[in-house]
């Protein structure tokens, strides 16, 4: 290899974690032989943890030179040593005395006839204390002693001296082999991150946040991109989308004893504008709006297809939706809708999402954007609906007889929003509430659920009109809009003198507690039967 490949090969190294000054004199030494593929081991700590990386290496004639094609690593957890006394030794202090020597050296020493160094003077002493350890006809004294070698010694070194090498490896090992063709960007420290298992802990940290709509692919290609390098702290980001909101969550995470640990987030959400339906250019929007909401545009695998050469095909049915909906774009009110439709449904889905227009990009800039801060005990569900204006049911909070609500509110001296509890119409109350709408029954458990999220929900009435229902801002009844976000008057009391016009707020918003004073202010009869 010329100076130059050398040059790269080892910066390419030393961006993966391995740096060292040996490194160029093994590879040196490996390409004198003139091997076609090699590896060079490696060891890091990790705390108490230590990984094993056995670096493979291959010749390339197309590049005249080699390259990293492989790393495989191998996890050894911590040894913890079981406190014993034998013939006077304590594992203890011996555990803590091994742990002052440096083994590597001294076994090399050995092997080189050198002088001892006067640090390894103890090596002696605790040889002697291994072999009262070993010597011993206590089954736990030997696994103990075997333990001390293992925990200490290199590698290569305890499989010469143990009777059962592998044991050890079965107890506290596992490894994994990363190809880089599947794992460029792979370094030491990811590497430890995914064979210890960290990496799939924060990934489960995110998962419990409740971000539905951030797939699971995304989540592991953050965490791997900002933790590759093992930060004491850091942010993750990400961006989602459904067909009401765009939304990006940030959030901070920082080891803590090792492992990486979250205790809240941001989220940002911008409302996607209302589309105006139209015929536009011989296209019925509504009409393309609802064929489109029939894919699932963001996770649907078997809707694109790339080619080796790059090249993007679609199925028939998909390319005559990307037609009508690009034919509308012909027209001049046309084409703002289509940006619409493009925002709701393209968003943050892979492939279709570079299709979306500048036009639109800009449109979407050009939102305005609510933010807030909320605890990891919040899901992201739930804080899309405090963000939209809507309260949540307070979690964990099971009296079906009173309703603990919570709501954001933004002080008006400009300190960031505030999280407020307060008591409103409980689950008992917003069930018989839901009985009253004429929808089919079959879904109400998930209807109410999403509707305790302060998610506004769309269901098809029993005459066959799509309409949308969601909490009060008070918490206190219903509300419910056609699919244009019209507002629906309904009369959930029963009152017969009840009329939109005898109510300043057109809502539900009655709570049962205060149904009968109501209809007492409102009505000069008698009230027939027992009041809801």
């Amino acid at each position: 290899m010329s100076e130059q490949e050398m040059q790269d090969l080892l910066d390419d190294l030393a961006s993966r974690g391995f740096d060292d000054h040996q490194l160029r004199l093994d590879i040196d030494r490996n390409e004198a032989y003139g091997l076609p593929r090699f590896s060079i081991s490696r060891e890091k700590e990790f705390g108490e943890e230590r990984m094993y990386y056995k670096l493979n290496f291959q010749w390339f004639e197309s590049s005249l030179g080699y390259e990293l094609t492989s790393i495989h690593a191998n996890h050894r957890m911590p040894v913890d040593i079981d406190p014993i006394i034998v013939n006077g030794i304590n594992s203890n202090d011996l555990d803590r005395e091994m742990g002052e020597v440096n083994w590597l050296k001294y076994w090399e020493s050995q092997l080189k006839d050198g002088p001892a160094n006067e640090a390894m003077e103890i090596v002696p002493h605790c040889i002697d204390g291994l072999a009262q350890l070993l010597l011993s006809e206590s089954l736990q004294a030997k696994f103990t002693g075997e333990s001390l070698m293992y925990k200490h010694w290199p590698l290569e070194v305890f499989s010469k001296f143990s009777d059962e090498p592998k044991r050890m490896g079965r107890l506290f090992e596992h490894d994994y082999s990363f190809d880089m063709k599947e794992y460029p960007n792979m370094t030491a420290q990811l590497a430890f991150l995914i064979i210890s298992e960290r990496s799939d802990a924060i990934q489960m940290h995110i998962n419990d946040l409740g971000a539905s709509q951030i797939p699971e692919s995304a989540i592991k290609i953050e965490t791997s991109k900002m933790l590759k390098n093992l930060p004491d702290k850091t942010d993750l980001k990400f961006s989602f989308s459904d067909q009401q909101h765009f939304a990006t969550l940030s959030v901070p995470v920082f080891l803590d004893k090792g492992w990486y640990n979250l205790e809240g987030y941001t989220l940002a959400l911008a409302q996607l504008p209302e589309i105006k339906h139209g015929n536009f250019n011989g296209v019925d929007s509504e009409r393309l709006d609802k064929k489109f909401s029939t894919v699932n545009w963001r996770e649907d695998k078997d809707i694109a297809f790339t080619e080796k050469n790059a090249e993007v095909w679609f199925p028939r049915d998909i390319e005559l939706l990307q037609e009508e909906l690009f034919r509308m774009t012909f027209d001049q009110e046309g084409k703002e809708v289509a940006d619409l439709l493009m925002l709701k449904h393209w968003l943050c889905a892979p492939i279709f999402e570079d299709f979306i227009s500048e036009r639109a990009k800009e449109r979407l800039l050009s939102l305005p954007i609510k933010a807030a801060q909320f605890s990891s005990a919040i899901q992201v569900d739930k804080a899309i609906g405090l963000l939209s204006g809507r309260p949540v049911w307070k979690e964990l909070f099971t009296d079906q007889q009173i309703g603990i609500w919570q709501r954001l509110v933004t002080p008006t001296d400009g300190r960031p929003a505030e999280l407020e509890t307060f008591e409103a119409i409980s689950k008992r109350e917003l069930s018989s509430l839901f009985d009253m709408i004429p929808v089919p029954q079959h879904k109400k458990d998930t209807v109410l659920q999403h509707l305790m999220k302060g998610i506004e929900v769309e269901v098809q009435a029993n005459n066959g009109q799509m309409i949308r229902i969601e909490i009060s801002e008070d918490a206190d009844g219903l509300k419910i809009l056609n699919s244009k976000g019209q507002q629906i008057p309904f009369n959930f009391h029963l009152d017969p003198n009840w009329g939109p016009n005898l109510h300043q707020d057109l809502n539900p918003k009655a709570s049962f507690k205060d149904a009968q004073s109501i209809s007492n202010k409102t009505s000069s009869n008698k009230p027939r039967g027992r009041s809801l």
